[in-house]
């Protein structure tokens, strides 16, 4: 396996079916995914994409990070944007190791927080956990 920083727009063809199924999994029907939007927060300094590879080269895997100058204080933070696993891959420990990945290439660029976040319907929380995170908090969506 190889982990890595890439660009979307570098691997938009093998990305958009990861996108697709990652939808479809938590939404079902067609993705509607802006992945140009991403490309340009990308092209920005704005996100920053990894990839998890296997050793001939398909992609397993990828976790895109939103990057903000937090405005609490004086440091840049990262929250993620998506992260996902194609199925036949889970159970190896590839998202542990993307994630864990992720998170210290962002801390060695200079980020002093990353933060990652799931819908309360997934059972990730242990794979989460593994991968360095702990639990701070809770998020909630508005509904109207």
């Amino acid at each position: 396996m190889t982990l890595m920083q890439e660009t979307i727009e570098s691997c938009i063809k093998e990305a958009r079916p990861l996108f697709a199924a990652h939808w479809h999994e938590l939404y079902g029907g067609e993705c509607p995914a802006n992945i140009e939007a991403v490309i340009k927060n990308e092209k920005a300094g704005d996100s920053v994409y990894f990839t998890s590879r296997t050793d001939g080269g398909q992609l397993q895997g990828h976790a895109c990070f939103f990057i903000i100058d937090a405005p609490y204080c004086a440091a840049k933070v990262a929250f993620d944007m998506f992260y996902y696993v194609k199925p036949e891959y889970r159970g190896t420990f590839v998202m542990v190791r993307l994630l864990k990945f992720s998170a210290a290439a962002l801390v060695k660029s200079g980020i002093s927080n990353v933060i990652v976040s799931h819908a309360s319907t997934s059972n990730i929380s242990p794979i989460i956990k593994r991968a360095g995170f702990v639990e701070t908090g809770k998020t909630y969506t508005f509904k109207g």
